[in-house]
């Protein structure tokens, strides 16, 4: 059961429940939507009803956190009510959440609201995660926001920690998410999630070959990202099936990239000269080598061959 946690500065994390709908929604009218890019790279600039109501239905779940912080007495002497400073709004999805998002989207039509499930649907399929990673259960974040007064005190850092401890008591395989904002996504990174799939903004384009979402900078990209923190030993399992090398050229790496990812193909970790060859192999991004997986394979979680090309010779 998951109960609210305080932190040292007296802001709590709790679970969102239905009666604190209308705050919640209020508190992302006026924090995220007004800075989603999404949201703000199509026309009409204002979110549909739609969208709210799609975002607001994920608290029915009761997996979705608000940070809160109790604010001092009100001029009357009484205590006031707790003032929300971040949210985080999630909800369950599996291998069939393309298709439902491409059903959702062929019914609103070429509204804002359709198109944005268009992109959405597109994401999905591009990333694949149920069948990339042999995996049933996942929880989706559909929004992160805080207030735009209380940031640089970690808490968007802190309702990610308290979903990746809820995810693990409620035996969810993963943690995924859609980062549209360029600083959402370095948040994600810091916090070791691991990246899916890229589309810019710039390559999604319509019939016309026009760009669809018109986004200002630094914002160039969405990308989709995991937790795999919840997740070591269905990673174990599946790295433990892979027992074929390929050993690439920098060229060749670059060729077929893609394909090595998305086809669950061994892969190569890149090292500065530490280690030329250990046994097996493991899947990981062939140009960015993640922390957290090296971390994993220090510890013997995960099987690897780690190759300086350098010294292979190519």
């Amino acid at each position: 059961m998951f109960s609210a946690t305080a932190q040292p500065d007296d802001i709590q994390i709790c679970l969102i429940k239905s009666e604190d709908s209308q705050r919640v929604l209020n508190f992302l009218r006026a924090y995220f939507y007004p800075e989603d890019p999404v949201t703000l790279g199509i026309e009409p600039k204002e979110q549909a009803a739609a969208d709210e109501e799609y975002n607001i239905g994920m608290i029915a779940h009761s997996m979705s956190l608000m940070a809160v912080r109790s604010d001092s007495q009100n001029s009357k002497g009484s205590s006031s009510e707790d003032r929300i400073v971040g949210v985080i709004i999630v909800g369950p999805k599996d291998a069939t959440e393309a298709k439902h998002l491409y059903d959702a989207a062929r019914k609103e039509g070429c509204t804002k609201w359709g198109r944005i499930l268009q992109l959405l649907e597109r994401i999905e399929r591009d990333a694949n995660v149920c069948e990339r990673y042999k995996i049933q259960k996942v929880l989706h974040i559909h929004a992160l926001s805080v207030n735009v007064n209380m940031r640089g005190r970690n808490i968007g850092a802190r309702l990610i920690k308290e979903l990746i401890g809820l995810a693990k008591h409620i035996k969810y395989e993963a943690i995924t998410i859609d980062c549209s904002s360029f600083y959402a996504i370095k948040l994600m990174e810091r916090l070791n999630f691991e990246c899916l799939n890229t589309l810019y903004y710039n390559e999604y384009v319509d019939e016309n070959n026009k760009q669809i979402f018109q986004t200002e900078p630094p914002h160039t990209c969405i990308k989709t990202l995991l937790s795999i923190e919840i997740n070591q030993k269905k990673m174990k399992d599946m790295c433990a099936d892979l027992h074929e090398i390929f050993i690439l050229t920098i060229s060749d790496a670059k060729k077929y990239e893609n394909y090595y990812i998305q086809k669950y193909c061994p892969t190569i970790f890149i090292n500065q000269g530490k280690f030329t060859k250990l046994n097996n192999c493991i899947q990981t991004n062939i140009f960015k080598v993640s922390p957290n997986y090296f971390d994993l394979f220090l510890k013997g979680l995960l099987p690897g061959l780690i190759l300086d090309l350098n010294e292979a010779g190519t």
